[in-house]
């Protein structure tokens, strides 16, 4: 269990995904008043590239550890290695969250979209996701504190579902078949896919699950043709395709294409063999890749100091010119940021952790 795969190209798209997703929450009236990034359409719905970060999560995982979950043992420590990866940096921003909102709380007028908020509110946002169980309806419905922080929850119950297969099913394809089927029944029989802080691990789990199965039919090809380097573009245009469908659809259950979608880019650019791959495995690209866990769970939290600071205590007017200096310098602080957090808190508690366990 000790081997690791790389996949240099897939690190890039990681990166790139980390990217969109804060462009996402960006565009929200909420950080761009005037709609600035909204108008284009793409932004408008790049909430789908936490689903290609589940995708390619099940890809990786799989490549590492199917089979090799088969003992207590081997569960035991595929689940400590993983809260080892997960646990230190989602503690931090959870904290750093709860300083923010207790400064809004009692220093400022902030409107928390939520008659009565209090301590006791806040309190259950801190417990879910250090709980792991804000994407679940067991203690409330909310993302929990850091908004993010739902798919952290969603991606761990994921890693212990995939373990529990492992465990107790001889059988390596059927029970993610059965995931994927049962967690598809569930949102075409509710309406909705968008699900987050209530049924967020159902999602997690059908794109999880998705990419175990991309990596058995990768693993299954032991050559491929130079088609393949065509589809790294015909990917792309896919990607552009069906995120406009999703974008100008009222039916939310289009996003079920996300995990067709990912797990086709998935397994194209594992190959590596396409222009596209070689951009992707560029030095920055891959840069962007090694700190995206710590670039998602920052780029919240810097996205709403900037708002403070900027609309509500220099209470600038919003302009264009002011919108779009707003979204390059907050990703650069973001960049900034996560790279601090990613050799202070990431590596720094990992190697403790990892001596304290005995990895």
């Amino acid at each position: 269990m000790n081997k690791v795969h790389k996949f240099q190209a897939l690190d890039g798209i990681r990166g790139f995904a980390a990217v969109m997703v804060f462009f996402y929450h960006y565009s929200l009236e909420f950080f761009d008043p005037l709609s600035l990034f909204s108008g284009f359409y793409v932004f408008r719905v790049s909430y789908a590239f936490v689903d290609f970060f589940f995708v390619l999560s099940g890809f990786v995982i799989a490549a590492n550890y199917l089979g090799k979950v088969n003992s207590f043992q081997s569960f035991k420590h595929f689940t400590q290695k993983r809260f080892i990866r997960l646990y230190p940096l989602l503690f931090v921003t959870v904290m750093a969250f709860v300083c923010l909102k207790l400064y809004a709380l009692y220093f400022t007028d902030f409107n928390f979209n939520s008659e009565g908020y209090s301590l006791n509110t806040l309190f259950l946002e801190t417990i879910e996701p250090l709980t792991f169980m804000n994407s679940t309806p067991i203690i409330t419905s909310d993302n929990g504190m850091n908004p993010v922080s739902w798919s952290i929850s969603a991606e761990m119950i994921a890693y212990v579902t995939f373990a529990l297969v492992g465990l107790m099913i001889p059988n390596k394809t059927w029970p993610f078949i059965a995931l994927i089927g049962g967690g598809v029944l569930f949102m075409v029989f509710n309406g909705r896919y968008l699900y987050t802080g209530d049924f967020g691990f159902v999602r997690g789990g059908i794109n999880f699950s998705s990419g175990v199965l991309v990596y058995q039919l990768y693993a299954c090809r032991s050559t491929v043709g130079s088609n393949i380097k065509r589809l790294e573009w015909w990917f792309i245009l896919l990607v552009f395709s069906a995120l406009g469908l999703i974008a100008f659809s009222k039916n939310e259950l289009w996003n079920l294409l996300l995990p067709v979608m990912f797990s086709f880019g998935v397994y194209v650019f594992a190959f590596e063999k396409g222009a596209v791959s070689g951009f992707l495995k560029r030095k920055w690209m891959q840069y962007l890749g090694k700190i995206s866990y710590s670039f998602y769970l920052n780029h919240f939290i810097v996205l709403w100091v900037f708002h403070q600071i900027v609309w509500r205590v220099l209470k600038l007017e919003p302009s264009p010119l002011l919108s779009f200096l707003g979204g390059g310098v907050t990703l650069l602080l973001v960049v900034l940021v996560s790279s601090f957090t990613f050799k202070y808190v990431e590596l720094f508690c990992s190697n403790k952790l990892k001596k304290r366990f005995g990895f």
